[in-house]
């Protein structure tokens, strides 16, 4: 599944739809879909940006939706990482997620 969400013509709308089908298998591959983009340099910034905080919000206490996330209950510590990392790519809405995490 991530393989395939990542060779699409458009990754993150097969993320997208992998997480909206909602099964265990599918929440894990746009996971691991979702981190793979993020850490691809060859990607554009925005494309990173998104992915990384896409899999944040399936972490972060705040967005945590049991239902699109592949964790069985939020990781506020991995969220803040994971913002950060869009944080550093030049995403304000990232650092301030990150920052309430911190808190």
């Amino acid at each position: 599944m991530c393989e395939a969400a990542l060779g699409a013509d458009d990754p993150l709308a097969e993320v997208r739809a992998l997480v909206a089908a909602g099964d265990p298998d599918s929440l894990n591959g746009a996971l691991a879909a979702l981190l793979a983009m993020g850490r691809d340099e060859t990607r554009p910034d925005p494309v990173r940006i998104e992915a990384l905080t896409m899999a944040a919000r399936m972490s972060d206490p705040q967005t945590f939706d049991p239902g699109a996330s592949p964790f069985a209950e939020p990781d506020g510590g991995m969220a803040r990482r994971l913002y950060l990392g869009a944080a550093e790519l030049g995403s304000e809405d990232a650092r301030r997620a990150a920052a309430r995490l911190e808190e």
